[in-house]
């Protein structure tokens, strides 16, 4: 396999996970072959899954039952130990795939997806 860069492998992961596309549909935008774009995705998930409990910490017992009970006296919702939102982040259009970041409000972004617990710490 011919050495690729690695932002190259990083941005072809994302994109895979991002997009419904094969890795030979893939592995065309990048510029690699179909079997270099499946070994480059499983290479670049096996990284970032072996960081997961450094950057995912989940509460502990103690800590879901205090925000579920935070959340309950507030909403009178019982058993809810996170809020998830979304927001969109505008952006300059881009070259080349513009199309891929159109949204629903008629221009560019990207979108974040956030959660929470009661005290709105991630």
């Amino acid at each position: 396999m011919p050495t690729v860069d690695v932002e190259k492998k990083v941005l072809l992961t994302i994109w895979l996970l991002a997009k419904l596309e094969t890795f030979l549909a893939c592995g065309d935008r990048f510029g690699v072959s179909r079997s270099s774009a499946h070994y480059i995705f499983k290479q670049i998930v096996v990284i970032l899954s072996s960081l997961v409990d450094e950057y995912i910490i989940w509460p502990n017992q103690r800590q879901c039952e205090e925000t579920a009970r935070i959340f309950e006296e507030r909403s009178g919702i019982p058993n809810v130990i996170g809020a998830i939102d979304g927001t969109h982040i505008f952006i300059k259009q881009p070259v080349g795939n513009s199309i891929d970041y159109y949204n629903r409000y008629q221009c560019h972004s990207v979108v974040l997806q956030v959660v929470c617990n009661a005290n709105k710490k991630l």
